[in-house]
């Protein structure tokens, strides 16, 4: 259990996708699978797993975050260790809410923001763009870890993580039309 006054090490792991009957992407396994490394091997307090159902119920019934908890569960961690997000529909959310969820816990815990820090865990090409979102996060010391791809990446996958790139250096905030109308797009 953790004490009142420990600082906190939090790991987030950003979920990716969602495939067919509420089935885990490679690339959310790939980012679980370094974040349970981590905290097997690191003194992390807490896994706050984000996402939230951003597919048609015929894909997806159960937010990507209660899935990701449960395979973290599968895996031996307790579940009084593992935060949930489960509103976001898309990375800009994935790190607001997140920090908000984070926020809560300092400000409960009385703790200074050299007290708390976190690891975002996520694959190369998705940890660009976050980076560029950093201003959401200057209310705690920003560490990055990046996941290896499980995969190669296909030309469409690189052409697409890229054009999301250009549109987050336009619009780090999440707050522009293009995040809007993908967000109108996965509200089921």
């Amino acid at each position: 259990m953790v004490r009142e006054k420990e600082p906190l090490r939090i790991l987030v792991i950003l979920a990716e996708q969602i495939l067919k009957r509420n089935a885990l992407a490679p690339r959310t396994v790939a980012r679980l699978e370094k974040g349970l490394q981590l905290y097997q091997e690191s003194d992390f307090t807490h896994i706050l797993v984000s996402g939230g159902i951003f597919n048609p119920p015929r894909i997806q019934t159960v937010s990507a975050a209660e899935l990701m908890q449960e395979w973290l569960m599968n895996w031996g961690i307790e579940r009084e260790f593992i935060l949930t997000e489960d509103k976001s529909l898309d990375s800009f959310q994935k790190i607001s809410f997140s920090m908000q969820i984070i926020g809560r816990l300092q400000k409960d815990r009385d703790l200074t923001d050299n007290e708390v820090s976190f690891v975002l865990i996520s694959d190369a090409l998705h940890l660009e763009r976050i980076i560029v979102q950093r201003n959401m996060l200057e209310d705690v010391r920003y560490q990055c870890s990046t996941v290896p791809s499980v995969h190669k990446t296909g030309y469409l996958e690189s052409f697409m993580e890229r054009l999301f790139f250009l549109i987050t250096t336009h619009d780090p905030e999440g707050q522009g039309r293009f995040a809007r109308f993908n967000r109108w797009l996965r509200c089921y």
